[in-house]
């Protein structure tokens, strides 16, 4: 167990790095309780999310290309049903090939690994 040394507001030792729940070290030390994953990602991501919403208050925006964040805002808005058919198809395949090297399978004469 363990994670990323944090300080209060989830900063880390190197700038513009934050870190929250599973991933953070600093709440409960070297040994995370069991089953505060949950309750630490939600709690410490929004202390997280606040901290660089702060930090970011000022500062230059780095260059980037307009055409590139049209394509992504097309992307996230195109209909679902056509992302759905795609993310369909790609989970076939990925279960297809899964599915063929690895688990178990079932024969007349018992399980064996395939």
């Amino acid at each position: 167990m363990g994670g990323v040394r944090i300080d209060t507001l989830c900063h880390t030792d190197l700038d513009g790095l934050y870190a929250a729940g599973e991933d953070a070290g600093g709440v409960h030390g070297a040994n995370r309780l069991g089953g505060n994953g949950i309750a630490d990602s939600t709690v410490y991501g929004g202390i997280a999310g606040d901290s660089m919403a702060n930090d970011v208050i000022g500062r230059e925006l780095f260059p980037y290309d307009e055409n590139q964040v049209e394509e992504i805002i097309r992307t996230v808005e195109t209909p679902s049903e056509k992302r759905e058919r795609t993310f369909t198809l790609c989970v076939r395949r990925c279960g297809s090939a899964t599915g063929k090297r690895s688990g178990f399978s079932v024969k007349k004469k018992g399980c064996r690994r395939a």
